[in-house]
């Protein structure tokens, strides 16, 4: 049984040495706008120390449409941009 542990042991460290995360900070229900454009913001937490923060592209893809994103100034980690949603329509995915 350990055998089968000490084989599992470097994907668990390899995994646990790269926590990356990113998290959806839009507001999760929001008014219908005029002008069917809605704002999403998300946040990219790494551990990675090599990252280069500056070549990180965010695009957010709704059905069969991505929308690119642009990052916030002052924050390296956050990324925000506007999404259509036609009218008639509740969600998106």
């Amino acid at each position: 049984m350990w055998k089968k542990t000490l084989i599992l042991l470097p994907a668990l460290l390899l995994l646990a040495g790269c926590a990356t995360t990113i998290t959806n900070i839009s507001a999760q229900r929001q008014l219908r706008s005029a002008d069917n454009l809605y704002p999403i913001e998300v946040v990219f937490d790494s551990r990675q120390q090599a990252l280069r923060w500056d070549s990180i592209q965010v695009t957010v893809i709704v059905g069969k449409e991505s929308y690119p994103l642009r990052p916030i100034k002052m924050m390296r980690n956050r990324w925000e941009g506007l999404i259509p949603v036609p009218a008639g329509v509740n969600t998106v995915t």
